[in-house]
């Protein structure tokens, strides 16, 4: 049996499980004869010699089909299926005397969400020589390049289309003499990376030189993708030895500048080294064996002390003994300086610190004879964000040093904008930036990749993390184990555990070793008790309800897996770790490893909790998989709260995701000032470079100077000397200006503004301040003296002017935590930079962290509160080394307005967390914030007549570039924490903070840009009617979650609970009795915590074996009973559930108030980043009502919005640039935002899509056609079909979700015409029960309550017998996320300050238009009246419903060529929006520019 055979029967099996896994049922399985009958007809349609029996035994054998005994008649599943069986079955075990003890362990898992897809990879059908044709005189030479990298054995390997265009258009480029750009985009593992390597190492090769020089420099975002890609370009390297000796009478040789390259001998045996010491040597943390090129090794590589010490670079495999020395590769910077090697891997942090390193000069092509040619990019896709556009701009600085032509090559996944992002990222224009991705035409399909989102079940008492902890003990071991490799290459054998969070990343990899029974010695681990995976051993007898629970492994032993000792082999990679270990099984990582790591044995990625960003996630799923024929895993862990819940219940859009456009903010205020100061020290290296040859700027001028270097202080006087004279003198000041424009091809007007103008300005601020330090050797006054040394502040030459790294916050300045140190030798504390906001975030007094628990991890740290008391105040003094004081700020405390004095800590001093603390112990900074004017502000005119315009009274910019801007004072009034104790208990704290025996704030005073809307708000908000149910659910959970009296009595987190439980309850009672809400209360109000249990039922499914078994409650469970038993809360909850049904009216119009203010904050910001794209939205934050102004007074009907970097980001400034003269396009923004989202789209669309499947033939027919798709091929052709049907059926907007949704609830294998009329039954109920409550029902609430309807058991694929439970889970899974927390969640953002209201988008759109505003095209007199409201206000908008599109067509055709009269001019009207409403009318908008109202 071939190996695609063996792939086909499984695609065979795996459909045919699929009907039952994606609709959550994990019991299934196949009888003998089904087996036989599914394998026979593989066997013979692809005419296989086998018997089915004889392939079944084959497929058992390498664990691709497992039988399951525990059931009468026993059944076969697949590898997949037992696997997520298990994974369903998950529970918190741990080891006990008592063999049943496993029925008490907690369910970890509530449910889960499955989709198995096939693979797409672009097709390999064209010729390697397609590659060379028609090229110059070279062509030989390069043929004999291309054959020598693509032999694969004895044959060579066929490229796909895309390669070989990629390829010719970079031998165009290079052949040219000017400066072009290529991305290459593709998915991962299809092969763009020898689209850079076939024409760059061709081309390397025909230049024929033997001189050694930076031929090419490769620059990666993280060492860890570098030290991957650096391994493959060295074996490339090496294939092609015998025709670089031809060509260049040499090898190639590749060499690597980073962190960890050495100078000599003395950095190899230093503290801080990454060459680990062994019997060997030194092993080398960057090249790793790659054996003849063509068969790689992968051994270790050393280098002797021998060698070393007589500085011979020379390098012996471990593992083959193979030697490559000097003439292959440079190891050393000493070396670098002397004779570059032909291709540098470098890292964008590096080369922007060599740029003012005179030694690294020549190594990077500045100041060269011959200059590098050539510059890979590779994963262009992360860099974003303003730390891309850091990164932007280091390149352009770079290539500014440079002076010659150079072919930019990016390699990245599919970009929506890649031209442009190109663009931006290495300052190439447009038109020379070549795009170049696979055609939907090239691609083909084959193998599979499952995908699964698990629900941590929230009741079980244990938390989220233990839920990835199982699920990590779990995948590895349902891979193949790596001596055995039963499966021959279709499962893949160690996981990757990825997290968005260091502290979170060091508890996982703490309790994981734990979990493994292993103990961290760094670098080191020790296996010291049984791994917890030994609970689920096969051994013992009479297990069958155990094995049917899942909670015995058969399937891992059976794949040659021990699960007793030892445990798995598992490791970290972080930003703190030296690399990855490749013999690790399962790897905890951050985003250090998430882009270009390939290692070809990882088949399954775990993302703990929701992944915060699209392009990242895509990069962490790629890890998987990267041969083409395994079937890999990607599974994310999810909590149920916040953007978890919201995630897990869009499991689709998780699945498909849509990659947003990346915004490079590359004329961001803050980046350029910061880019502008490093630049300042290249020219200044530039200056010094005749007297000193090997300056390096960032070591010699950051601090005192070093006896270890002697010209060190020599340096520093030169420098201030240079400075002064900048200081003076014109021409040197128009040479630095001249420079920056150049380097950060910024205009000669941008330039001086950075040169001269607040804040932060170089010549004003940054000169004088490195001049003075660096000539008073950083003293500070001291009575009658100077003390040398107390001005230092970090560890670069101007540490209030730019971070330490390229991807540290721009907020300024930096502050230091003191770790206390890690192992028993070490004698010195450590010190780590932080952003002060992250700082304070991070180690809030009272949180326990694990985040630079590095080297020790079970070392945990925190700023320690006093817990005998509930409020206490904190005296700060033996916290703080070094703090500054700042200005006073009045704030709102108590209701009153305060004045406390501001404290800015410079330094934190961390205490070790005593260990009766759990890990679980947590804290929040309470903040307030002061905003102050300077200056008069810059007033953009906004016309009355339009609806949001009439709303605001005043939008007013303050900006440093017209000499007025806003101080922002941000304080932490005090620290709440919640600490939970090993023994069991829980401590809440309050703590208020003093200094010098004075109430004091912890924060700083910013001075940044910022935007002021005055708004006045109705006195009475009358919503319509339709939103009652909306209004009505937000109203409920707001008077919960925000009540005084019940916050004395429990934490933010239980009463968000608490409120959950409250309303499920009513509804459950409401709809089973048909009452109304009143009545519901009263018949539960007395029973409370009786129903307790069957209310969690409702929101959370019960795992248990035994269906009549009641859901373990857990610690959550326990503390609602608890609260519900007391009859004071009791009485409070009588008193607000009452506001729900019969509101206090002033009440309820105040907190309508605020979040019309706050929906109009985000919609501002939404327009704002839409009028800016090329600016970074997450820079901005969003404040309503700031506190007081400077006279004391509230700022009522204020909304602000501010930049977070000093002096602004430019952001704000843009945008007054492009409001002030067009201020109708920001208000139309501003509406165009509170439009329905996304998921409003998908919701309004889908249930009209399931009217139409189930009434209409056209649909029934297309539906039908797909569900019957013999192939993928004809699946996508169907597919095609039913997206033309969604446009002919008026169903626009968010095509690519709505499509995602359909196909995965409504078309989802196993689906049928009763599928159709059974969600039709469902949505119309639910409709109509919450029209009939005036209350939202959650989908997993209307789930539970239609768990006894057996009539829609054959539409939800459910056998006769199913449980109520299975049916709860296929309902869920068919419905698709709504209600008012979706609306709001789709217009937000995120300020560290302040938790402002939810944003109401279709309470905005219900108060503030009407369809009365809409012009008909129906109308029969609709051109005269859509010309007649332009003439007179400006705008008009024209609606048509879905069949009248063609005239509405037609009618912008008109209007667009026939002229409107207005105040004496002939006006064409310009058409400014096309608007697709979820009922199927299309909305456009008109404007005439020259009408203002």
């Amino acid at each position: 049996m071939t190996p695609e055979t063996e792939s086909e029967i499984l695609d065979v099996l795996e459909k045919h499980e699929d009907p039952l896994l994606s609709w959550g049922v994990v019991d299934g399985g196949f009888t003998d004869d089904e087996l036989h009958t599914h394998v026979d007809d593989v066997l013979m349609e692809r005419g296989e010699l086998d018997t089915a029996q004889e392939a079944i035994e084959a497929l058992e054998d390498k664990g691709l089909i497992i039988r399951d005994d525990a059931v009468s008649p026993s059944r076969w599943r697949t590898r997949n299926g037992e696997t997520l069986r298990l994974m369903a079955r998950l529970r918190q075990i741990f080891p006990s005397n008592d063999p049943t003890a496993w029925r008490q362990g907690a369910a970890l898992v509530s449910d889960f969400r499955y989709a198995r897809r096939a693979r797409a990879y672009p097709r390999r059908d064209q010729s390697r020589h397609a590659v060379i044709d028609g090229t110059d005189a070279l062509h030989d030479l390069y043929r004999q390049v291309i054959d020598a990298m693509t032999r694969r054995g004895p044959k060579h390997a066929d490229l796909s289309g895309f390669q070989v265009r990629a390829s010719r258009q970079i031998f165009t480029a290079l052949q040219s003499n000017i400066t072009t750009a290529t991305v290459v985009g593709a998915g991962t593992g299809s092969g763009k990376t020898l689209a850079f390597y076939l024409p760059a190492f061709a081309y390397l090769t025909g230049l024929q030189d033997e001189s050694a020089w930076t031929r090419a420099l490769a620059v990666y975002p993280r060492n860890e993708l570098l030290k991957d890609q650096l391994n493959t370009a060295f074996a490339n390297a090496r294939r092609l030895d015998h025709l670089w000796k031809k060509a260049n009478g040499r090898p190639m040789t590749i060499g690597v500048l980073n962190k960890d390259t050495p100078t000599g001998m003395k950095s190899l045996t230093a503290s801080y080294s990454a060459w680990t010491k062994r019997a060997e040597g030194f092993q080398c943390p960057h090249f790793t064996c790659p054996g003849d090129g063509h068969t790689v090794c992968g051994g270790a590589l050393f280098w002797s002390e021998k060698d070393a010490r007589e500085r011979t670079e020379r390098l012996t495999c471990g593992t083959c003994a193979r030697v490559f020395d000097d003439s292959m590769l440079v190891l050393t910077r000493f070396r670098m300086n002397q004779r570059p090697p032909d291709v540098l891997f470098t890292t964008t942090e590096m080369l922007n610190r060599g740029l003012s390193d005179l030694s690294l000069g020549k190594l990077l092509g500045v100041g060269a004879a011959k200059k590098p040619r050539l510059m890979l990019l590779d994963e262009i896709h992360t860099y974003s964000g303003t730390t891309g556009a850091q990164a932007a701009l280091v390149l352009r600085r770079w290539h500014h040093s440079l002076r010659s032509p150079v072919t930019f090559v990016g390699l990245s996944a599919t970009l929506s904008n890649a031209v442009r992002h190109m663009a931006d990222l290495t300052g190439v224009d447009d038109g020379l930036v070549t795009n170049i991705e696979p055609g939907a035409d090239e691609m083909e399909y084959e193998g599979a990749e499952y995908m699964v989102a698990v629900r941590s079940d929230p009741t079980s008492g244990a938390s989220v993390l233990s839920t990835t902890i199982q699920t990590a003990m779990l995948l590895p071991r349902v891979l193949d184990h790596p001596v055995g490799r039963t499966s021959q290459g279709l499962l893949g054998t160690k996981a990757f555990v990825f997290t968005d969070d260091l502290d979170v990343t060091n508890r996982l990899f703490f309790y994981l070793l734990d979990a493994e029974g292993q103990r961290y010695r760094a670098p080191r681990t020790q296996q010291f008790k049984d791994p917890l995976a030994s609970l689920r051993r096969p051994a013992q007898d009479g297990v069958t309800d155990q094995r049917r629970a899942g909670q015995v492994w058969d399937l891992p032993v059976k794949l040659g897996h021990k699960l007793d000792r030892p445990g798995l082999n598992v490791s970290r990679t972080t930003s703190q770790d030296a690399g990855v270990n490749t013999a690790s099984q399962l790897v905890v990582a951050t985003a250090s490893l998430e882009v270009g790591f390939d290692d070809p044995d990882v088949g399954a990625v775990l993302q703990h909790k929701a992944p915060r960003g699209v392009a990242a996630f895509l990069q962490r799923k790629g890890r998987a998989g990267r041969s083409r024929r395994m079937r890999p895993y990607t599974v994310v862990v999810l909590s149920d709260y916040g953007r978890d819940r919201a995630t897990y219940e869009a499991w689709d859009a998780l699945f498909d995701p849509v990659l947003p456009e990346l915004v490079l903010p590359i004329r961001n205020r803050a980046v350029l000032r910061i880019q502008a100061t490093l630049a300042m020290l290249d020219w200044l290296a530039a200056q010094l470079q005749p007297d000193y040859r090997y300056a390096k700027l960032w070591r010699d001028l950051k601090g005192l100077a070093d006896p270890d270097y002697p010209d060190n202080r020599k340096v520093q006087q030169k420098a201030v000397t240079i400075l002064r004279e900048l200081l003076r003198d014109p021409g040197r000041q128009r040479s630095l200006r001249l420079w920056i424009e150049g380097a950060l091809q910024v205009p000669e007007e941008l330039a001086a503004e950075i040169l001269w103008h607040p804040p932060r300005p170089l010549i004003l601020a940054a000169v004088p301040t490195l001049a003075r330090r660096l000539d008073s050797e950083w003293a500070v006054a001291q009575d009658h003296t100077y003390a040398k040394g107390k001005d230092l502040m970090g560890r670069n030459p101007l540490p209030d002017f730019f971070p330490e790294n390229l991807f540290s916050e721009l907020a300024l300045p930096e502050g230091y935590v003191v770790i206390p140190p890690q192992q028993s030798w070490e004698k010195e504390p450590e010190l780590q930079a932080m952003g002060l906001a992250q700082m304070l975030r991070e180690y809030a007094p009272g949180r326990v962290s694990r985040r630079f628990a590095t080297r020790n991890l079970e070392h945990r740290h925190w700023i320690p509160v006093p817990y005998g008391q509930r409020e206490t105040v904190m005296d700060l003094a033996p916290v703080l080394q070094a703090h500054h004081r700042e200005e006073a700020a009045t704030v709102e405390v108590g209701g009153v307005p305060t004045l406390i004095p501001i404290v800015r800590p410079d330094r934190v001093e961390l205490q070790l967390a005593p260990p009766e603390l759990k890990d679980a112990s947590n804290a929040a900074l309470v903040w307030r914030s002061q905003f102050l004017e300077k200056g008069l502000g810059l007033v953009a005119r906004l016309p009355l007549s339009d609806p949001i315009g009439s709303l605001i009274d005043e939008a007013r910019f303050f900006l440093h570039a017209q000499n007025a801007h806003v101080e922002v004072r941000r304080l932490a009034v005090q620290s709440e924490a919640s600490l939970v104790f090993t023994r069991g208990g829980e401590a809440r704290v309050k703590a208020q903070f003093s200094l010098d025996d004075e109430r004091v704030g912890l924060g700083a005073a910013y001075d940044v840009d910022g935007l002021r809307l005055t708004i006045t708000v109705p006195d009475v908000i009358a919503p319509s009617g339709d939103l009652d149910p909306a209004l009505r659910s937000a109203w409920f959970q707001h008077l919960l979650t925000n009540d005084p009296e019940l916050l004395e009595q429990m934490n933010t987190f239980q009463l968000e609970w608490l409120h959950q439980t409250i309303e499920c309850m009513l509804l459950m009672s409401a709809v089973s009795d048909g009452t109304p809400l009143p009545h519901a209360y009263q018949t539960v109000r007395e029973t409370f915590a009786d129903r307790l249990t069957d209310t969690l039922k409702a929101m959370f499914r019960s795992s248990d074996v035994e269906e009549s078994e009641s859901a373990t409650l857990g610690r959550v469970g326990e503390r609602l009973r608890q609260l519900l038993a007391d009859k004071d809360i009791i009485a409070r909850l009588d008193h607000l559930t009452d506001q729900v049904w019969n509101p206090d009216p002033a009440q309820f119009q105040a907190w309508l108030r605020q979040r019309v203010l706050a929906t109009l904050g985000q919609a501002a910001l939404w327009a704002a980043r839409e009028i800016c794209p090329e600016h970074d939205p997450e820079g901005i934050i969003v404040d309503i009502e700031p506190g007081y102004a400077l006279d004391g007074a509230w700022r009522h009907g204020q909304v602000w919005l501010t930049e977070a970097s000093i002096g602004g980001g430019g952001f704000i400034e843009a945008l007054a640039t492009r409001v002030r003269p067009d201020p109708r396009r920001f208000l139309r923004l501003i509406m165009r935002a509170v439009q329905p989202s996304t998921t409003e789209l998908v919701d309004a669309h889908m249930r009209r899509i399931v009217r139409h499947t189930s009434e209409r033939s056209d649909w029934l027919d297309l539906v039908a056609e797909y569900r019957g798709s013999a192939t993928q091929a004809d699946r996508v052709k169907n597919l095609d079909r039913i997206r033309a049907q969604l446009r002919a059926s008026g169903i626009h907007g968010a095509e690519q979700s709505v499509v995602s949704s359909l196909a995965n609830r409504l078309l989802r294998p196993g689906s049928t015409a009763q599928t159709d009329q059974a969600l039709r039954t469902l949505i119309d109920e639910w409709e109509t029960q919450e029209q009939r409550l005036g209350l939202e029902i959650s989908p997993r609430t209307w789930a539970y309550l239609m768990r006894q309807r057996h009539d829609l058991d054959a539409g939800l694929n459910l056998s006769a017998n199913s449980s109520d439970r299975q049916r709860i889970d296929a309902i869920q899974s068919a419905l698709w996320p709504r209600g008012w927390a979706i609306r709001a969640g789709a217009l937000q953002s995120w300020n560290p300050y302040f938790d402002n209201p939810p944003a109401a988008p279709d309470l905005i759109r219900g108060l503030f238009t009407s369809t009365d505003d809409f012009i008909s095209v129906t109308d029969p007199d609709a051109d005269n009246l859509v010309r007649t409201r332009l003439s007179q206000q400006g705008s008009a908008q024209l609606i048509a419903p879905p069949e009248d599109v063609p005239a509405l067509a037609d009618m912008l055709v008109d209007l667009s060529i026939r002229a409107i009269e207005a105040d004496f001019l002939q006006v064409f009207a310009r058409v400014v929006e096309i608007d697709h409403r979820s009922e199927g009318s299309v909305v456009a908008t008109l404007e005439l520019a020259e009408v203002s109202a």
